[in-house]
């Protein structure tokens, strides 16, 4: 379970399961959420022109991704199909 929580708009999570005793740690200055500390975390980005590619926030998508949102509408980087060489859709060639 991720916590978040946002304080003077700073945001904070946290992994602990433990409702009782909640640890709470900054994330990276480039995310907007995360899942931990650390630039690659990201589940958003505090950038709106950045994608989100294996928790990290990019400029563009890399070879073999296509630009999509996921269900939250954060932009992000989605894998084509494994057997395709560029795509712009889950289902191209």
């Amino acid at each position: 379970i991720i916590v978040i929580l946002k304080r003077n708009g700073t945001k904070f999570y946290s992994l602990d399961f433990d409702d009782q005793n909640k640890i709470f740690d900054k994330c990276d200055e480039i995310c907007e959420t995360c899942n931990g500390p650390n630039y690659n975390n990201c589940l958003a980005c505090k950038n709106d022109n950045l994608f989100v590619y294996n928790g990290t926030c990019l400029e563009d998508c890399p070879n073999k991704t296509f630009k999509t949102f996921d269900n939250k509408l954060n932009k992000i980087c989605k894998d084509c199909y494994k057997n395709c060489a560029r795509c712009n859709e889950e289902g191209d060639s």
